[in-house]
């Protein structure tokens, strides 16, 4: 047993790491060399200032709303529980003792948030 949780803790974590380095690096190259394209212009509402505009299309997807209501579904229960599993996380800072963001004794959703950002 304590070879195999010496082999998940140890030598995976540095292939994991590993794999996503060159993963990046690989990407960011082949974007590199990829020819230049012409940028679309970006399409804000008449009325509307530019950077209220610029929130609502950021957070909220319109686009992706219109045109693929299912999508945006996923594309908002992701998200949404992204942040949630990241306020989550920042709770195992309080067996250090630095702060508590909100008190609980079960893990924020008990696995199904989790379980719905693996979906």
């Amino acid at each position: 047993m304590q070879t195999v949780m010496y082999l998940i803790l140890v030598p995976m974590v540095y292939i994991a790491l590993a794999v996503f380095l060159l993963g990046i690096a690989y990407r960011i190259f082949a974007i590199w060399r990829q020819p230049k394209r012409p940028s679309t212009p970006p399409i804000y509402p008449p009325k509307n200032p530019k950077w209220m505009w610029a929130l609502y299309d950021t957070f909220l997807f319109p686009t992706v709303f219109r045109h693929k209501p299912l999508l945006w579904l996923f594309l908002m229960s992701f998200h949404v529980c992204l942040v949630l599993l990241i306020i989550g996380h920042l709770e195992l800072i309080v067996d250090i003792g630095l702060f508590q963001i909100v008190p609980h004794d079960i893990f924020l959703g008990n696995g199904f948030v989790g379980l719905i950002l693996a979906i």
